[in-house]
């Protein structure tokens, strides 16, 4: 593809780096946000890059392929790395200015001499496995806890690396309620609104997930890769990614490779009386196929109606709803089938508002 060309079929990816800025503005991380600006008004010297970007086929944007993110977590795993010194000293922590034409020539020159890594690495979805989403999950696993004092098989769907398997490990502030165990590696405190969960002890029997491209982290390179997607100006968001990928590692937290459909399904055929079965997913079912999605419906409604108070059947979720603010936090419980919604809260987590009441969600 010729130079003209190239640059005539950019406007797609110029249209995805705006859309890519606002969100990452809008969620805390400014150096992104720049950073996804500068790539929509400047072109790389790679010419492998630039047609890479300018065929790539379908939606680029966050709603599918998320391409501009793509190339973000490509440029900080370089710079995490160490691989590119000079990179690395202008990337968060070490950064503290505006991004300006240096840090583009430094960027651009690291592109050319790892072109190969930076292409390889944007064939993968970004994946950030955003660790806080537990404060949607928690609240209602502690209310459930309570109503049925059973132990708890988790059950969670594109669960990327797992680590809100280990939620039960994290401790949690909820205005002025603190809830988890002591010597937790870290405390998720959300802007919280509403009424305070129940306090309980969570008896969690099994945990297991699956997801199309695990980044299961006993692997140091699957580790690696996941870093590289977690804005480095955020730093708390990095340091305690860090340390729930230790904690995963440390509890042995393996994700099968699998669609989720298959996945449920093998798994519904498995329930064991006197326990209590939650399946989930964060910000994930969304992106199943339409097939997938009506499947999972099927199968869950199949299962809750064998569903008794010996066997209850959960499916909590954390999920776009088309509705404002935030996202919606559902839970349909079986044997009755009612679905509700219980609060919601925003695609990082950073605040969660409970309803006094349930909402009930028409099926």
């Amino acid at each position: 593809m010729s130079t003209e060309n190239i640059l005539a079929n950019r406007a797609n990816f110029i249209e995805a780096c705006h859309m890519q800025s606002e969100a990452c503005a809008a969620l805390g991380s400014p150096f992104t946000a720049q950073l996804c600006q500068m790539m929509a008004a400047r072109t790389f010297s790679s010419v492998a890059l630039e047609e890479r970007l300018a065929t790539w086929p379908g939606d680029i944007t966050y709603r599918v392929h998320s391409v501009p993110l793509r190339l973000c977590g490509a440029f900080n795993a370089l710079a995490r790395s160490g691989q590119s010194p000079s990179l690395t000293t202008l990337y968060p922590p070490h950064h503290a200015r505006q991004l300006d034409e240096h840090f583009w020539h430094v960027l651009d020159q690291a592109v050319l001499e790892f072109e190969d890594q930076i292409l390889a690495q944007i064939e993968f979805a970004p994946q950030t496995n955003e660790v806080r989403r537990a404060s949607a999950l928690m609240p209602a696993l502690l209310k459930l806890s309570v109503q049925f004092q059973l132990p708890i098989n988790l059950y969670e769907m594109g669960a990327s690396a797992g680590l809100n398997l280990a939620l039960d490990h994290f401790a949690y502030q909820f205005a002025d309620q603190h809830f988890g165990p002591e010597g937790a590696p870290f405390t998720l405190q959300p802007d919280w609104q509403g009424p305070t969960p129940p306090h309980a002890e969570l008896n969690i029997a099994s945990r297991s997930g699956c997801d199309l491209n695990p980044l299961n982290t006993i692997h140091a390179e699957n580790a690696t890769r996941l870093m590289s997607y977690i804005w480095p100006d955020q730093i708390e968001r990095v340091t305690r990614t860090e340390k729930a990928i230790n904690l995963a590692t440390q509890l042995n937290i393996k994700i099968e490779a699998a669609d989720a459909a298959s996945w449920l399904k093998q798994k519904l055929a498995e329930l064991k009386p006197g326990q209590l079965h939650v399946v989930y997913n964060t910000v994930a079912f969304q992106y199943f196929p339409a097939a997938a999605q009506q499947e999972i419906r099927d199968l869950l409604a199949a299962k809750g109606a064998e569903a008794d108070a010996a066997t209850p059947l959960v499916w909590l979720q954390l999920e776009v709803d088309g509705q404002k603010p935030g996202f919606a936090i559902t839970q349909q419980l079986w044997p009755t089938g009612n679905m509700v919604e219980l609060g919601r809260a925003d695609a990082h987590g950073r605040w969660v508002t409970w309803h006094e009441k349930e909402k009930p969600i028409k099926l």
